[in-house]
């Protein structure tokens, strides 16, 4: 969040939210829970015999219908959904966003290229 808000040469005490707005970006945990999730599916996919496999069986159908990549996309869509729904609530909520919540829309601004 740091290098966010000096990239953006805003104060730190500047709301996360109104940074992660600007810059498009959803906090490093939902990518971590991305990730998790990915290296779980490669457990799920690995020999039938290993424990771990065992473990995570109850997951099997899903996985052998195909669906890996579906189940990931929809893993990292609702990961962000969750992430803008807890966004949106304390902006709506807050005195300091009147003005920024009614032309911000959640992406990467194109004026931060230039």
């Amino acid at each position: 969040m740091q290098f966010c808000k000096r990239s953006l040469g805003v104060k730190k005490c500047t709301q996360n939210d109104f940074v992660y707005g600007e810059l498009g970006r959803c906090p490093m945990r939902n990518y971590r829970m991305y990730n998790i999730v990915k290296y779980w599916t490669k457990i799920i996919l690995c020999d039938n015999k290993r424990y771990i496999k065992i473990v995570y069986n109850m997951l099997c159908e899903d996985i052998l219908d195909g669906n890996v990549k579906l189940f990931l996309m929809s893993v990292k869509q609702r990961l962000k959904n969750q992430f803008l729904q807890n966004c949106c609530s304390p902006l709506d909520n807050s005195s300091r966003a009147g003005f920024y919540k009614h032309f911000a829309v959640f992406m990467f601004q194109p004026y931060l290229d230039t």
